[in-house]
């Protein structure tokens, strides 16, 4: 139990962490009408620029906000971090940069070339049109136009990988000899529900926890190409354990619940009591970690590569979770309202665990793709 107590506290302080990203990026990425300038002393770019900027400030009453990064360690992190939340690619990082709202110019040569990019993502903040072109697919149905943002398709994201992630084999086999036990205890459909429910949302709240862990880790490292090669490889290994379940389950490794850890969570289910399922919950989010690392780990270097951070992060993490808790709640309810028989529930689950397992793979390897080739 010390053991698990370290785990927990550990994944607290992680999550903690979460909102501690630079308030400078923070206001950057909600404020358009504030340019922020990243300039090193010496840069003769960046000096060239500094006219051009007091002209833009004189005719668009700009207000900028000006760091130097060569003689400044604290400036120049603040500039790491621009240039990852951006995805400014690697080979552009340097002075001087320019980041307003959720775009950005990096390098300067005269007001008639890079100068007009600078003034036009200006004028375009400034009135409110701030989105980058490529933030924004638009398409058009039966004469009527549609938008899909960054933001738009991370929510739809979240939902797809959330349920896909909730229907993983090992969640629902627990769930499922929970209920069949207390149906042998001739427990009331009250007490089911009480204690279906509590499993449920502790299973919720860990899991938030450890997505939110997730995040913190790619924001401490830097979620730069080497990130995003060596999570594309991850995501390819789990794909591939998981697929080779589908055709040949047995033959090798194969992610599931620890023989080790079966016995003590039988014992936690045997005691059908609210302090017991709130620890088997518990111990369950962190022995199952192998059968569901992989959508959670790729919906976090998404929303990393997106420049998702903070406050917003944590949002993205919760709307995941509600889908990623649905199915386990739509088999306590079939329990409770129509009296699901626990044999047949298991029955399906047998059934279908291998193209849960299936499915859950083969997204992978197109979220690994789409890492590894820039496509999100």
């Amino acid at each position: 139990m010390k053991k698990l107590g370290m785990i927990i506290v550990f994944a607290i302080l992680l999550t903690s962490f979460a909102y501690a990203e630079d308030s400078c990026l923070q206001n950057a990425r909600s404020d358009s009408k504030t340019l922020y300038f990243f300039y090193g002393d010496g840069c003769p770019h960046c000096k060239e620029a500094e006219p051009f900027l007091l002209e833009m400030q004189a005719k668009y009453k700009l207000n900028i906000v000006y760091h130097e990064t060569w003689n400044n360690e604290t400036n120049n992190q603040i500039f790491q971090q621009f240039l990852t939340a951006y995805n400014v690619p690697k080979n552009s990082w340097g002075v001087p940069g320019f980041f307003m709202g959720s775009r950005y110019v990096v390098g300067f040569d005269n007001k008639n070339s890079i100068g007009k990019t600078l003034e036009e993502m200006i004028s375009d903040c400034l009135s409110n049109e701030c989105k980058s072109k490529n933030e924004i697919f638009r398409f058009s149905i039966f004469g009527k136009n549609f938008e899909i943002g960054k933001s738009s398709s991370l929510f739809l994201l979240g939902i797809v990988l959330g349920f896909a992630d909730g229907l993983n084999p090992c969640t629902f086999a627990i769930l499922i000899f929970l209920l069949s036990y207390l149906f042998t205890l001739s427990a009331s459909k009250n007490k089911i529900l009480k204690l279906g429910l509590i499993f449920s949302v502790i299973i919720f709240i860990v899991y938030v926890m450890l997505m939110l862990g997730i995040i913190n880790i790619l924001g401490l490292v830097g979620f730069k190409e080497y990130g995003k090669i060596i999570i594309g490889i991850i995501l390819i290994v789990i794909a591939g354990i998981n697929i080779k379940d589908f055709f040949a389950r047995g033959f090798g490794f194969s992610f599931e619940i620890p023989r080790f850890a079966r016995p003590i969570l039988e014992n936690y289910i045997k005691k059908a009591t609210v302090p017991a399922i709130i620890i088997l919950a518990i111990i369950l989010s962190f022995v199952e970690i192998g059968c569901t690392l992989g959508l959670p780990l790729a919906y976090a270097s998404i929303m990393a590569e997106n420049g998702i951070v903070g406050f917003s992060s944590f949002l993205y993490v919760l709307w995941y979770n509600v889908f990623y808790i649905m199915p386990l709640l739509i088999i306590i309810f079939l329990v409770y309202f129509f009296m699901l028989e626990t044999d047949k529930a298991e029955h399906y689950r047998q059934k279908m665990r291998k193209w849960m397992k299936l499915i859950g793979g083969l997204i992978m390897l197109a979220l690994a793709w789409m890492l590894l080739f820039n496509w999100i």
